[in-house]
């Protein structure tokens, strides 16, 4: 997975002002997270030979893991399939976190809403 950072603050004293909405994180994990925190970000990341482009809002990467949530635009096509922004490249949604799991992400969850698909995501390093 490749990250490219455009906003981001450290933060030495989360419990002031940490917000962890969409980041799958437990109360005290955010209670005692000391690092970066990303406001704004652009991913690529491989699924078998798909390249997926995505957008984030929120990474929060400490000491010991990384959890976030991202975006990747496009559309619902049925129950299961994704269908990317340029309307021909497609993935499967279950595979896609399957994928994910087998390569150290944790608490994977996947939402469709309003033209984007939102993967929630822990990992440790």
């Amino acid at each position: 997975m490749e990250i490219q950072i455009e906003t981001a603050n450290l933060e030495i004293k989360p419990y002031n002002r940490l917000s962890n909405v969409g980041v799958p994180l437990l109360a005290n994990e955010t209670n005692q997270f000391y690092g970066l925190e990303v406001n704004a970000a652009n991913i690529s990341f491989m699924v078998d030979t798909i390249k997926i482009e995505a957008s984030c809002d929120k990474i929060l990467a400490g000491a010991n893991y990384v959890a976030g949530r991202i975006f990747i635009g496009g559309n619902l096509k049925n129950e299961d399939e994704f269908t990317f922004e340029d309307g021909t490249t497609s993935v499967g949604i279950k595979n896609l976190q399957k994928t994910l799991e087998q390569n150290g992400f944790y608490r994977v969850k996947t939402e469709v809403i309003e033209h984007q698909l939102i993967i929630e995501f822990y990992a440790e390093k």
